[in-house]
């Protein structure tokens, strides 16, 4: 099983509670819909290949799969997902659905160095199957742009004003002692 941390449930739209999000483009909402948990396989594999931009022999490694396993996961759709496509999944659709990277920057940012990951890739400590470093890693680059579902209003009642605050009024001004 793996741990979400609630501020990354919002963002990848398991937090039920909260349904609105960033507006994003539809080519985006439709990147999303693949990458969705209850999305065949088949269709995963198409948006992190199409889509994201990852390499057939990337998600081999990842997987530890051959290249003729990969193909048939493709062809068939319904076969079990391995535990490192479930990682790999998660973090593309933070990335995405926080408005922090478009899906081609997503297969970039899982290639390059990382300054949060003591210089590895993202994708290597995820084949390693650490998948904890590379989610705060994957937050931190989403710069706290977490949706705002709503914006709180203040009221003019609720404003303190400039007389409550300063409580007695203006002070006389401070002598000079020179």
């Amino acid at each position: 099983m793996i741990f979400v941390p609630q501020q990354s449930q919002t963002l990848l739209g398991t937090n039920r509670g909260d349904t609105d999000g960033p507006s994003l483009p539809p080519r985006t909402e439709a990147v999303l819909a693949k990458l969705s948990e209850t999305s065949p396989l088949s269709e995963q594999l198409q948006a992190l290949t199409k889509d994201v931009g990852l390499r057939d022999r990337e998600l081999m490694k990842l997987a530890g799969i051959s290249r003729a396993t990969l193909a048939r996961w493709r062809k068939e759709g319904d076969a079990e997902r391995p535990p490192a496509f479930d990682d790999l999944r998660v973090i593309a659709v933070l990335l995405i659905r926080s408005g922090a990277m478009r899906p081609p920057s997503v297969a970039g940012w899982l290639r390059s160095r990382n300054r949060g990951l003591n210089w590895n890739r993202p994708l290597e400590i995820l084949r390693d199957g650490d998948f904890s470093p590379v989610l705060s890693a994957a937050e931190a680059a989403c710069g706290a742009r977490i949706p705002v579902v709503k914006i709180p209003q203040i009221t003019r009642s609720e404003e303190p004003s400039f007389s409550t605050v300063a409580q007695g009024g203006p002070k006389a001004p401070l002598e000079d002692s020179s």
